[in-house]
């Protein structure tokens, strides 16, 4: 019999409390346990109210601190709003159907900024606003060392290559994607200044659904509050947080994976697939395919799905 306490905290990017009643339809049977961190909503006794952009959701998680944690739990599992997680997981099964141990967390992936620096459009806009800000505080006195860190992101397969376009793809990409965020700034000014390493060793990874053990949340939920002070992306703030924070972190995909790479390698033990939808059309046609009936959905979730996101709760009946 499992001796776990599983908390369900659900981790709205906007406020829209009518999906409260909702989630509470589709998880009360799943999770004894429910939280609704949401910004700006109405407290009550599950709903707790948050001041943050959506673009630093970890400062959600971090401002809710004292209303997450309990003492008995044994892991807090991490949902977006509107992320609808497999209807066989529960409170009973879902850590060892990921394969986690007392002191294991989840997430999709991991990668490092360095390392995606040209394959992700976001990762050179982070670094430049964590450049910009670092000077407001002294966040070193907050982390562990950056050589701590880096060491410790390496020993979990992670590289940290110099951060410059590597291929004519990359180029391509730089050219492409990340031109209107550099503004007029020359190519050779970005090959040496944005040829630097970050900073501070950032990651990023996919972060709508993740699990923290209870050992390592509090530590975890403190970095969320450092990296949203220093404006620091969700999806980069949450895996850093999450790595520096917890010893062993299970993957679907393979350490320096890109998570919005529809060619991805996964974890050769990885026991589900997370479905993202990266368009509008992606997602119509997938509630379109269910009848946008939530129940028919959850009826007939594919079984080796882990999650499918973003479900739009307001659009289903």
């Amino acid at each position: 019999m499992t001796t776990e306490k599983i908390s369900a905290i659900f981790l709205f990017n906007h406020k829209f409390e009518p999906n409260v009643a909702k989630l509470e339809a589709l998880y009360r049977d799943r999770f004894s346990h429910r939280k609704y961190v949401m910004p700006f909503g109405t407290a009550s006794d599950k709903v707790i109210p948050v001041y943050e952009t959506s673009y630093r959701f970890s400062g959600h998680l971090a401002q809710a601190r004292d209303r997450i944690l309990e003492d008995d739990v044994t892991h807090y599992v991490v949902i977006s709003d509107d992320l609808i997680v497999n209807p066989a997981l529960n409170e009973r099964n879902i850590v060892s159907k990921l394969g986690l141990g007392a002191n294991s967390g989840y997430i999709k992936s991991l990668g490092t900024l360095d390392d995606l620096r040209y394959r992700w459009w976001r990762a050179l806009m982070i670094v430049n606003d964590f450049e910009r800000t670092e000077g407001y505080f002294d966040y070193r006195a907050e982390l562990p060392p950056a050589e701590v860190a880096r060491a410790r992101f390496e020993a979990m397969g992670l590289r940290f290559p110099r951060p410059v376009p590597r291929s004519r793809s990359e180029w391509h990409f730089a050219l492409r994607k990340l031109h209107t965020h550099l503004k007029r700034t020359d190519w050779g000014t970005i090959y040496t200044k944005h040829g630097k390493p970050a900073p501070y060793p950032l990651l990023c990874g996919y972060a709508d659904f993740f699990v923290v053990p209870a050992k390592a949340m509090r530590t975890f939920l403190y970095y969320c509050g450092v990296f949203a002070a220093l404006n620091v992306f969700a999806e980069a703030a949450v895996p850093t947080a999450l790595a520096l924070a917890v010893d062993e972190l299970v993957t679907e995909l393979k350490p320096g994976e890109l998570f919005d790479d529809p060619h991805a390698a996964r974890a050769p033990d990885a026991r589900f697939k997370g479905v993202e939808f990266w368009t509008g059309e992606e997602g119509e046609a997938f509630a379109a395919r269910y009848g946008n009936d939530i129940n028919r959905l959850v009826t007939e979730f594919p079984k080796d799905w882990l999650y499918v996101h973003p479900v739009k709760l307001s659009r289903w009946r």
